[in-house]
């Protein structure tokens, strides 16, 4: 089944023009309404209250009788976007897109987001997929960040990944390489904001993306990486300092190249769940909780050239969810779980020209999961809301620049909503859309 939304650009050339969805038109915007009141002695004039005539009498109805022009008693309360409050669930408020720029000549495809230099606030780090090296971006909180520098050596980057593999509390990070390096690296953070020289280990052909969960329950952080080029999944179990013991290899469909980890069949044990863009397929390998895998188990990712994926619980059930980024129909798919660890065919949604990554996250504070593409193609990122039923529903689409790659979702300005960043390859810079409730 395909769903397609009427799509329009909210934005031109970087500047958000519908910048608040609330879950009341009424409740929109600055309004002013000649209001009698109940006493007639009301005029209220109110900015991000009440539009118009609420009764449909032509009278404005925004007095409560004393003459304030208040919201009256009982009313919903006053919501708008910018006013500095938490979210309000439904509002969907965001500051126009900005671009952190990077070392000259940077090609970024791919960023993360951590608290690498211990201050509380969510840095962010990217990799190129020509460069040789991971660079940082430190927060200086309000949504500000300082580009500090470039670590690690390894050519023909192809994901980042954030995560404590040497036990000291401290994210490091691991980066993957394809074609003709193949290897792991692993750079250990130094504890000043930055990280240590990178340890590059060869592990398979055309490394993609990677995961961090603890596989054999020995509290330390292991690691899943796709090998597109094998047509596996290579796991690394940690011996708990930041060494890995060997790598298990697990065959997967043909042309894997992105994977999550989740208890997806609700055992207590992680699963792997791998999209594979040459077989158009979706694998799960359940988890024994030994650090092994069971034979994939494989289900029909539709369409043509499916290459990211993200987990969220999209109808309410307990279960989690696969939505998966489909490159070739300009769309993504939502595969539900059907209650026993499998996954329903899935429902089409339309996105951008050619997206290549996906997020989910609750962007309008509503409590259901919502989903952003990366559009390449089409220099925009989409925004889908999830109605918490399982479907999703078109809401903005925002002009970003040239080929956004990878898309995030963390709060990044400490506002209690969340925010989005995404790679921007040939603009040498990391962009960041905040939210501004």
């Amino acid at each position: 089944m395909r769903v397609d939304h009427a799509k329009a650009l909210a934005v031109g050339l970087g500047w958000l023009t519908l910048a608040c969805v609330g879950p009341n038109p009424d409740y929109l915007g600055a309004s002013t309404g000649a209001g009698t009141g109940s006493d007639g002695t009301g005029t209220g004039a109110e900015s991000g209250n009440e539009s118009g005539d609420q009764a449909g009498d032509g009278d404005g109805d925004s007095g409560d009788g004393d003459g304030d022009g208040d919201s009256g008693d009982g009313d919903p309360p006053i919501q708008g976007c910018g006013d500095g409050n938490p979210p309000f669930p439904g509002d969907l408020c965001f500051h126009p897109p900005t671009q952190l720029m990077l070392a000259p000549f940077a090609h970024p495809h791919y960023v993360g987001a951590g608290d690498v230099d211990g201050d509380g606030k969510l840095d962010l780090v990217s990799v190129d997929l020509f460069a040789e090296s991971a660079q940082v971006l430190h927060n200086l909180g309000a949504g500000a960040f300082m580009y500090v520098g470039a670590y690690g050596s390894a050519s023909n980057s192809r994901s980042i990944t954030l995560g404590d593999f040497s036990g000291d509390g401290r994210p490091d990070v691991v980066t993957t390489h394809g074609n003709d390096t193949d290897a792991i690296g692993l750079l250990i953070n130094n504890g000043a904001g930055g990280f240590g020289p990178q340890i590059n280990t060869s592990i398979g052909a055309d490394l993609r993306d990677a995961a961090i969960a603890d596989f054999n329950h020995d509290s330390a952080a292991d690691l899943a990486v796709v090998s597109a080029g094998d047509d596996e999944v290579l796991v690394l179990l940690n011996n708990g300092n930041g060494q890995f013991a060997g790598v298990d290899h697990f065959a997967v469909p043909t042309q894997p190249t992105d994977l999550v980890v989740v208890d997806i069949d609700k055992d207590g044990e992680s699963d792997i769940v791998v999209v594979c863009m040459g077989a158009n397929e979706i694998a799960i390998l359940r988890g024994t909780g030994q650090g092994t895998f069971l034979a994939p188990l494989t289900f029909v990712a539709a369409g043509d050239g499916p290459e990211s994926l993200d987990v969220a619980d999209f109808n309410g059930d307990g279960w989690p969810d696969i939505v998966v980024v489909i490159r070739g129909e300009d769309s993504v798919g939502l595969a539900l779980n059907d209650g026993a660890g499998g996954l329903l065919s899935p429902t089409i949604f339309g996105v951008g020209v050619r997206p290549r990554s996906v997020t989910a996250a609750d962007f309008d504070a509503d409590g259901n999961p919502d989903i952003v593409s990366g559009d390449h193609d089409g220099g925009t990122v989409t925004l889908l809301l999830g109605d918490g039923l399982g479907g999703l529903d078109f809401a903005e689409q925002i002009y970003v620049g040239i080929n956004p790659r990878q898309v995030i979702a963390a709060d990044l300005n400490g506002d209690l909503a969340m925010d989005f960043a995404y790679a921007l390859h040939l603009n040498a810079s990391i962009g960041v859309v905040l939210s501004n409730p």
